[in-house]
């Protein structure tokens, strides 16, 4: 089945262009890679989530992500791109 939102399925996204939710809007936005223009910019992505995956967990909290969030913002930062 197609990935669905609350309960309403969303359609293939073949040919059409392709608006994430989740996990794949949460990251880049801790991460600070989405600019003004509301688009994600995957090298900017790159080199942040490079950056942000060297933290140690102390350093990551630091910076406001909460210590449960930490592994999966890293994780979904390298795994985007």
């Amino acid at each position: 089945k197609p990935c669905a939102i609350g309960s309403v399925y969303q359609p293939s996204v073949k040919g059409i262009k392709f608006y994430a939710t989740q996990g794949f809007t949460y990251s880049p936005k801790d991460l600070g890679v989405v600019g003004n223009d509301k688009i994600l910019h995957i090298r900017q992505l790159e080199e942040a989530a490079f950056a942000y995956c060297h933290r140690t967990l102390s350093e990551a909290t630091r910076s406001g992500i909460k210590a449960s969030l930490a592994s999966p913002t890293c994780l979904m930062g390298v795994y985007i791109p």
